[in-house]
């Protein structure tokens, strides 16, 4: 059995944007053919040509090609349905690793752990001017994290059929919260060794912006699922407050940011009648404070007018 998969999900991005992915990996210090598989699912989007991966020759890459549109979720899941490894990780295209020795470093140090979390350096990429560099660490998203296979396929931790944008903090929040209730085992890399890339001008993103207002409704209510499975468990009750405040702060720049799509407005009053009925009930592990949500910022192109308090006070109706 390897010792990891590296499952990458791709859309339209251009081939040129994949290589910059692959790039990082070829060139990791003892990852090789015998120990790391590279799965690649094209999500029914621009083709690449088989031919193509030979480039990347200490890869052992396995291309799959959906014939149906399903979204990032369902393509991550086919990656980890397909794995057959000790641990996986995802990488999103055109993200990379930012250090030659990442592979040696979570070999070394970290297996046998159910999860393990790294830093990672952001970068904002913004035409005409320079990009914004920011270290990070969370447990929110998928990327920069190792998880253990058999972990995922004994709790039954898979990503929601239903979501195709933020899918990926609804499965950090179910497996955070499986690992908190049953005291699993959890290691913190301090190391940078994923640097995530955000283009605003790139193909995945124009799309997720499409997507987003039509399945809000879903994610919505599948988080709130989450947290109805696991607020009554004492070790879970900080990070389950935590997860709440983070649906309603998108919810408060994602229904602003989807007046200004005319596409996008009549699915307002349906995210709306869904967030006043569930606010009662979480309202008062509510915050008002703004810290820690910088990414749902960057995710969306106008701060709304109104405050966040402003906002909160409106599903009071």
């Amino acid at each position: 059995m390897k010792d990891l998969t590296i499952i990458i999900p791709i859309y339209n991005e251009y081939s040129s944007v994949l290589k910059r992915t692959l790039d990082s990996l070829n060139i990791q210090f003892k990852l090789n053919k015998d120990n790391t598989d590279v799965i690649i699912i094209n999500d029914n989007g621009r083709g690449i040509k088989l031919g193509w991966f030979k480039q990347f020759h200490n890869l052992d890459i396995k291309y799959y090609y959906q014939t149906i549109n399903k979204g990032p979720g369902q393509a991550r899941q086919q990656g980890i349905d397909m794995a057959r490894s000790k641990y996986i990780t995802f990488i999103d295209n055109g993200d990379i690793w930012t250090d030659a020795w990442a592979y040696h470093y979570f070999t070394e140090d970290c297996l046998n752990k159910d999860l393990i979390s790294c830093w990672y350096p952001y970068y904002v990429e913004k035409s005409g001017g320079n990009p914004l560099f920011k270290d990070l660490y969370d447990d929110i998203w998928v990327f920069s994290k190792f998880f253990k296979l058999d972990y995922l396929r004994h709790n039954n931790i898979r990503f929601h059929p239903k979501l195709f944008v933020n899918e990926d903090i609804h499965f950090m929040r179910t497996f955070i919260t499986n690992v908190f209730v049953n005291n699993e085992s959890y290691e913190c890399m301090h190391l940078p060794i994923y640097g995530k890339t955000f283009n605003r001008e790139s193909l995945s993103f124009k799309n997720d912006a499409e997507i987003l207002y039509t399945a809000f409704d879903d994610y919505l209510f599948a988080n709130a699922d989450v947290w109805d499975r696991f607020s009554g468990d004492i070790n879970t009750l900080e990070y389950s407050k935590k997860c709440i405040n983070a649906v309603f702060f998108t919810a408060y720049y994602a229904l602003y940011n989807f007046t200004l799509r005319p596409k996008a407005v009549k699915y307002i009053d349906k995210c709306i009648q869904t967030l006043k009925s569930i606010y009662a009930k979480y309202k008062q592990y509510l915050t008002m404070s703004e810290e820690g949500f910088e990414m749902v910022k960057w995710d969306y192109k106008e701060k709304p007018p109104y405050s966040y308090a402003t906002f909160l006070a409106s599903l009071e109706a």
